[in-house]
């Protein structure tokens, strides 16, 4: 391994192919300020813009928090939302419940591999986000502050989350997302214009990575499919290379309620530390936190995210998480922005230099894991 692979996969063999896997050019457009500015040319409401408003159509009607929701993103220090966090599980008692089990001593580390943001139309004409990303989940010793030890969860050794993050047409916070499981090998080619060459192959293997997604919920299924056929296929939307890396330990939370009308929501926590953000371009680690801080990210259903008066008289037993939210939203450290992602702290560099050095770097990660 080479001393400039080593500066930029400093993670474990498994983490570095799983880079390797879609590590490959960015186009040569013009450089942009920043990441949230780093977009693919919007088309007026082409193919690509109908695909994502189908999506955001199919996963609005459901009542699934994880894909119609709302979100808030606040960052704050370890040891003060801690002592929170306990009193809010005390609120709900046994109802809170950590979504991922750990080993007493590991901890859950996840990795997230993005591709260049793309914009969308909504029905009114204006821009809105789309964010495609690879996620992966490992494990490692409480003591592994750099992700040198690091091991694949169990199952997901060799498979990856492939998902699409849309922000809502219209309201604010609120994002639509929807997933498919995708063995790791098979990123690449779901992740740049090489799909276009293995699509018959990709979504056979997403069909049976998916069962359920593909026999009880098939016209998202489809409408996944057609995502990806219009993303490589619309004039102005060829989409290549990665542009960040972001990993961190995360811990998940989460209250499934019965409300007073008998419907169900799950309401969702997440607490991310440890965060290292590289920029894939050059290898860049970007010091956007501090080792004491902590990113808090609550996530409610869209349909009562709003938290009216009327909607907390109706479900009290949504007042305790609300309250949090106000708590962290006071606390936020005012040197950043509040309900800003990880990714709006990478800039980045000039294209042409980008270009060459990702070049470099892509093709010395390919050699040394044997991908062609």
């Amino acid at each position: 391994m080479t001393k400039k692979i080593d500066s930029l996969l400093v993670f474990s063999a498994a983490l570095a192919l799983l880079i390797s896997m879609v590590a490959t050019p960015s186009i040569g457009t013009a450089a942009k300020k920043t990441c949230e500015q780093s977009f693919s040319p919007v088309r007026p409401m082409d193919r690509y813009s109908r695909s994502v408003l189908n999506l955001v159509r199919i996963l609005s009607a459901g009542n699934s928090t994880t894909g119609n929701r709302v979100e808030w993103k606040f960052v704050g220090d370890r040891a003060v939302v801690q002592t929170q966090l306990q009193n809010l599980a005390s609120q709900y008692g046994a109802k809170w419940k950590l979504r991922d089990e750990t080993v007493e001593g590991t901890l859950n580390v996840t990795a997230t591999i993005y591709k260049n943001k793309q914009k969308y139309r909504n029905w009114e004409g204006d821009e809105r986000r789309v964010k495609d990303r690879a996620r992966s989940y490992f494990n490692t010793d409480s003591k592994d502050t750099k992700y040198e030890r690091i091991k694949r969860s169990r199952g997901f050794e060799e498979t990856s989350w492939f998902e699409i993050k849309i922000q809502h047409p219209t309201i604010p916070r609120s994002v639509i997302k929807a997933r498919v499981l995708i063995y790791d090998r098979e990123i690449q080619n779901l992740m740049t214009d090489r799909y276009t060459l293995h699509r018959d192959r990709l979504i056979k293997i997403m069909a049976d990575l998916n069962p359920k997604l593909y026999r009880e919920e098939r016209e998202l299924f489809d409408a996944i499919v057609e995502y990806l056929d219009a993303s490589y296929a619309t004039a102005g939307r060829r989409k290549e290379g990665a542009f960040a890396l972001t990993t961190y330990t995360r811990s998940s939370y989460s209250v499934k309620l019965t409300l007073g009308d008998g419907s169900t929501t799950e309401l969702q926590l997440t607490v991310d530390s440890n965060i290292r953000l590289t920029r894939l371009a050059d290898g860049q680690i970007i010091p956007a936190y501090g080792p004491d801080q902590v990113i808090l990210e609550p996530k409610v259903g869209a349909q009562y995210a709003a938290f009216t008066p009327e909607i907390l008289k109706k479900y009290p037993e949504l007042l305790p998480f609300k309250e949090f939210i106000d708590w962290a939203e006071d606390k936020h450290d005012q040197n950043l922005e509040a309900n800003k992602g990880k990714l709006s702290k990478i800039r980045e560099i000039d294209a042409a230099a980008r270009d060459r050095d990702f070049d470099e770097l892509a093709d010395e990660i390919f050699e040394d894991f044997g991908q062609d």
